[in-house]
């Protein structure tokens, strides 16, 4: 490629346009000149431009001071060998060779001189750029005249800057921009363009400006410490979008990434192979090894983004899901094994998954992807009501907040129904989809005045068939063309469809162009009214119909009007899977042919060989599409079943079976995250009501109750939080011959539920508590502190036990559970709780002042709530950080509680903490912890204060803030400390210096 770059070169006419790329191959050549090469202001303050056309040079602000000055030329000849200069500054060479204009160098010799004079440490290097190749004379010549001057002499000539141009990646990017040669090797500059370029090609379809701001986005925002993070949420949901809009805002700001489609993913094993191929896609041109390099430009603080397309269209949307997982567990073990301790990857994938694809992995692979997963759900009613406002405003109709809550509240508050939704129009969260496409077919024959609504639809229909039958979901445009070559107007309607893009469109480019539905929703009812034609028609295929990836749609085109009962038979046969989508489509049996479903489904479930392990994947799906089903019909239904997966379980306690319940918290302690179970349980909550307490209350007062019952009752009851519980956690604990093998379960349940009754459910739990055993074990704490250390704190820091805060607080006066009593409070988000375990804190560090001693437990407790927002975004709340600032504000109390406190408060940050650390005086005994404090959050006005400490004894530690504010006065600063240094330091190997390791 070398010789085409220098041919291009060669040819260049535009002198401005020459110069422009030979300095942006400057800058990228060496960073020296990347910093001297501009005609701004520069390093000293200041700009000096030379009178010389073509000539401009700046001086570095530190001595020996560098003038840099740069001409570029184009020296180049018209057809009849002439050079194109003007003859006064091009003078023949011996030989008739031409030479370097003497008059540009001479006067830029010149300007050298003038400013040596008044600077006399400079030193300069004068540039020369050119097209051409001169002459070994010419530049031997060049050199001379620059040594005569005291002058350093750079020329960069064609061959030069075609090396830069050829062999390095921002080489490659300048030379694609000004000389149009495509890329090869990725640049950062081309990074960010491919990454900006990913978005545009998978940009949603619906209307940016009505997208709301969410709590799914600040969730998916909290996430970053996760090197794989799963968004489950239900289909339409809004879970692509929040992904997308991370996405933007994260190359928005700076960083790289891009949207992986699934079937790269299917394809490529590991992660930069699958960013290699995806980059590829957006530029062919690029050379293998473009995915490592890619990664490497990223780290852990800023990694490559990765966005997975919707595996669930994918047709192996499991196998993709535990595929991710074994990505990131592979990064685990090699990052414990180079021992970093922590993962510090410098790539992240983030992938939207429905429920139902998570309900039918097997459950090592369910629970690793919940470990790191995010739950979206639907708008909230200010998040609706917002989406409906805009979504009216676009449209030039107001609605008040009253009027956008009643149709925010019809449609159940789903995003991609308020998306369809017609503004204007009478919601019925039913028929949405089915009248959005009716009213884009109507508006389209409208505007064409050519075809009728119902030709459009028609043409929709016949579409959705040859995409069933070829079993493409989003086919490529040229087979669209070659499926409906023979249908009339058909592929004239479609491009009509497409180019109105509300319920399709095309995506991609040149071969690659996709046809692509507006949404997966949309896709399945087109779908599901193209194969309802088809069973009505007697025309549907054995293959389609035996389809299981289909069963979703067929299940609900059998609920199609006109579908004849008999057909659930074939159904039956072919394709059980799609009878039990059926039931949880129409819920409650209002037909014959609901009753002839139900029916086809105890019938299969009485076959013995549905029970077969060869129908153990068939079983699986079926339970999870129970799982999402609410009917009188499904416990009958489940209980058939001899499978005791976690989906049978989900599915009887959705529909009032609290047997299901017991056994989801059975699975984990309450302890443990698990956003399947706290999400049914707080749907039966909200569903059953009194009637699940009933249920648990007499469940627990029964004497005959066996262990796991018992545990997972309580589990539930602690959950539930109701006081009307107490008393059969009471009456349980009495008739409990193991209770003591209970006692955390006892203690969540109890704490969780004991009103205004604190002393009376909790004293015996507590005191059977207090009887454990103190002996400490060679790794672990004693019984007694390992008891509530754990799991135990975990659920009361996710589910605080707020009418049990004060009694445990008044419990730990005793010394026996005082020390458990304070670790489990820790990290409890309570004003309560926090003044205690900080006061405990405090009692415990008067002792052992001035004695060498240190109190591990007070040094890192704070660390708990500056992780919690840092990595997790949840800062601690309002009502908490008020109480530690009124105890370390107070001058009454003494040092050890006001810097305690402090160290709380401080670790978490908010609006106003500048104005109130700026408030300290500077005679109060925090008033360096209150500088620290308006350091780290950058406050400028701090630095003064800062630059008097760094000429203290205890610079050394306050040298640790200069990358948190650096300054013009730091610089000085640091350059005054490493002059300190030279003076004192001996110049010898192994000589060291009390701030060095900052310092470096």
């Amino acid at each position: 490629m070398t010789e085409d770059t220098i041919k291009q070169l060669s040819e260049m006419t535009d002198d401005a346009e020459f110069e422009r790329l030979a300095m942006a191959i400057l800058r990228e050549a060496n960073p020296e000149y990347a910093s001297l090469l501009h005609t701004g202001v520069n390093s000293a303050g200041k700009t000096v431009k030379s009178p010389v056309d073509g000539i401009s040079f700046a001086i570095g602000a530190q001595p020996p001071h560098m003038l840099a000055v740069h001409h570029t030329t184009c020296a180049r000849k018209d057809l009849e060998g002439k050079w194109l200069h003007d003859p006064a500054t091009v003078k023949p060479h011996k030989g008739g060779k031409p030479k370097a204009p003497p008059g540009d160098v001479l006067k830029a010799a010149k300007l050298y001189e003038d400013e040596r004079a008044r600077l006399g440490t400079l030193r300069g290097t004068l540039i020369l750029t050119t097209n051409q190749e001169p002459s070994e004379e010419l530049v031997r010549d060049t050199h001379a005249t620059g040594r005569k001057f005291g002058l350093s002499v750079d020329i960069w000539s064609a061959s030069r800057l075609a090396h830069v141009l050829d062999n390095t990646p921002t080489g490659q990017w300048i030379r694609a921009k000004y000389l149009r040669i495509d890329q090869e090797r990725l640049s950062k500059e081309l990074l960010a363009k491919l990454s900006r370029d990913s978005l545009d090609a998978h940009r949603p379809s619906n209307d940016i400006a009505a997208w709301v701001p969410r709590s799914l986005d600040g969730l998916l925002g909290a996430a970053d410490n996760q090197d794989v993070v799963f968004v489950i949420a239900e289909s339409g949901l809004g879970k692509s979008v929040a992904c997308y809009k991370y996405l933007d805002r994260h190359i928005a700001s700076g960083g790289f990434g891009l949207i992986l489609p699934h079937h790269l993913l299917a394809s490529t094993l590991t992660v930069d192979q699958a960013v290699e191929a995806a980059l590829e896609q957006l530029h062919p041109a690029l050379a293998p090894g473009s995915g490592n390099t890619a990664l490497s430009f990223c780290s852990g603080d800023r990694p490559f983004i990765v966005v997975v397309e919707d595996i669930n269209k994918s047709g192996q949307a499991q196998y993709l899901a535990e595929k991710l997982t074994q990505w990131a567990a592979a990064n685990s073990t090699a990052t414990k094994e180079t021992g970093q301790g922590t993962t510090n990857n410098n790539w992240r994938l983030i992938c939207p998954v429905w429920p139902q694809v998570v309900a039918s992995l097997k459950d090592e692979a369910r629970k690793r992807v919940q470990g790191s997963a995010i739950v979206g759900a639907a708008f909230t009613p200010p998040e609706g009501r917002e989406a409906v406002q805009r979504r009216a405003k676009s449209r030039g109709i107001y609605l008040s907040d009253m009027e956008a809550d009643s149709i925010s509240n019809a449609l159940g508050h789903d995003p991609l129904l308020i998306a369809l939704q017609e503004p204007g129009r009478q919601p019925d969260s039913t028929k949405v989809i089915e009248d959005f496409i009716d009213g884009s077919a109507s508006r389209l024959a409208g505007e064409k005045g050519e075809f009728t609504a119902g030709d459009y639809r028609a043409s929709l229909r016949l579409l959705a068939a040859e995409a069933l039958h070829h079993r493409e979901l989003n086919p490529k445009w040229q087979s669209v063309i070659a499926w409906l070559a023979q249908q009339g107007d058909a592929l004239t309607m479609l491009r009509h469809l497409v180019h109105h893009g509300e319920v399709i469109r095309i995506t991609g480019a040149g071969v690659e162009e996709r046809l692509t539905f507006r949404h997966d929703r949309v896709r399945d009812t087109l779908f599901a009214d193209a194969l309802g034609g088809m069973i009505k028609d007697d025309t549907i295929s054995p293959l389609l119909l035996s389809e299981p990836y289909f069963s979703e749609v067929l299940g609900a085109a059998l609920l199609i009007d006109g579908v004849p009962v008999p057909f659930i038979d074939q159904v039956a046969t072919q394709n059980p899977l799609a009878l039990f989508h059926a039931l949880r489509i129409f819920r409650e049996p209002a037909a014959p042919i609901h009753d002839a479903i139900i029916a086809a489904i105890n019938q299969w479930l009485a076959e013995p060989a549905t029970h077969g392990q060869e129908n153990g994947g068939l079983r699986w799906a079926a339970l999870a599409a129970l799982s999402e089903t609410e009917s009188s019909k499904a416990i009958g239904i489940v209980r058939q079943f001899k499978d005791r997966a976690w989906t049978a379980w989900q599915a009887l306690f959705r529909n009032g079976d609290v047997t299901g319940g017991l056994n989801l918290c059975l699975d984990v302690e309450p302890g443990t995250g698990a956003v399947w179970r706290d999400r049914q349980i707080e749907h039966a909550k909200s569903r059953f009501g009194s009637n699940l307490r009933k249920a648990i209350g007499e469940l627990l007062r029964r004497p005959d109750l066996g262990r796991p019952a018992r545990v997972g009752a309580l589990r539930l009851a602690g959950f539930l939080a109701d006081p009307q519980l107490a008393e059969p956690i009471e009456a349980s604990w009495a008739n409990d011959a193991q209770k003591d093998d209970n006692l955390a379960d006892y203690l969540w349940a109890a704490g969780r539920c004991c009103g205004n009754e604190s002393e009376r459910f909790l004293t015996p739990v507590c005191d059977a508590w207090a009887a454990l055993s103190d002996e400490k074990s060679k790794y672990l704490g004693s019984p007694r502190e390992q008891l509530a250390a754990h799991n135990i704190r975990w659920a009361f820091i996710k589910d605080i036990p707020i009418s049990a805060i004060g009694f445990f607080i008044k419990r730990a006066a005793k010394d026996d559970l005082r020390w458990p009593i304070t670790y489990m409070l820790h990290g409890i988000d309570h004003p309560d709780a926090v003044e205690f375990v900080v006061r405990e804190i405090a009692e415990r560090e008067r002792p052992i002042e001035g004695k060498g001693l240190i109190l591990h437990f007070g040094m890192t407790a704070s660390d708990e709530w500056r992780r919690r927002q840092e990595d997790r975004g949840k800062p601690m709340s309002r009502e908490s950080r008020e109480r530690l600032l009124s105890l370390w504000q107070n001058g009454l109390n003494d040092k050890f509680v006001r810097q305690k406190a402090f160290s709380f408060w401080t670790v978490t940050r908010g609006t106003e903490d500048l104005e109130i650390l700026r408030a300290v005086k500077p005679d109060d005994l925090l008033a360096d912890s209150a500088l620290w404090g308006r350091l780290v959050r950058k406050d400028h006005t701090a630095i003064p204060a800062l630059l008097d400490k760094l000429n203290g004894e205890e610079r050394a530690q306050w040298w640790h803030l200069g990358e948190q504010i650096w300054s013009d006065e730091l610089a000085k600063a640091f350059d005054e400390e490493l002059t300190r240094r030279g003076k004192v330091t001996p110049k010898e190997w192994g000589a060291t210096y009390p701030s060095d390791y900052t310092l470096a």
